[in-house]
């Protein structure tokens, strides 16, 4: 067995504290938002926090993983087999699911840039590689049918 090696690979590095972009510019931080990293500046909603409170003695144990009653409401609603419906734990999971479920060495992803950076990083972490196309400021950095289509040349994950 040989190790991958991984050094080309970037750690992911998260937006700048609002603290710190305020002292750079000089501004008030309470008058800061900060979107960079999928923060949400209203905090958890209410009913998010009564349910961690009302089940704060149960955070010791792992999670069902199979989520069957979810599947089955969710393959009902779309008329399929739940078979047919995956459901996981979240974007770098799903991502990194289909990575390694689809990818063979060599083969490319086709991602946007600027994009989400986990799409680049698992194509590599699963020996892919990464063809990237190009968001234009100027169109408010819009993904449309025509943009993808045009820079699409046979890549395995779009």
């Amino acid at each position: 067995m040989h190790p991958r090696d991984l050094s080309d690979h970037s750690p992911y590095v998260p937006g700048r504290g609002v603290e710190e972009v305020a002292r750079d510019r000089g501004l008030d931080p309470d008058g800061l938002i900060k979107l960079s990293s999928n923060e949400n500046p209203h905090g958890p909603s209410p009913a998010a926090v009564e349910a961690i409170r009302e089940h704060a003695d149960r955070v010791h144990q792992y999670p069902k993983s199979s989520h069957t009653d979810l599947t089955a409401k969710i393959a009902e609603m779309w008329d399929v087999t739940p078979e047919q419906v995956w459901v996981s734990p979240g974007a770098d999971g799903s991502i990194d699911y289909l990575s390694r479920a689809t990818l063979s060495p060599g083969d490319e992803v086709l991602v946007p840039s600027p994009g989400f950076a986990y799409y680049a990083m698992s194509a590599r972490y699963h020996h892919g590689e990464v063809a990237e196309y190009e968001l234009d400021p100027a169109d408010g950095f819009t993904q449309d049918a025509e943009t993808v289509l045009s820079a699409y040349g046979g890549e395995r994950i779009v």
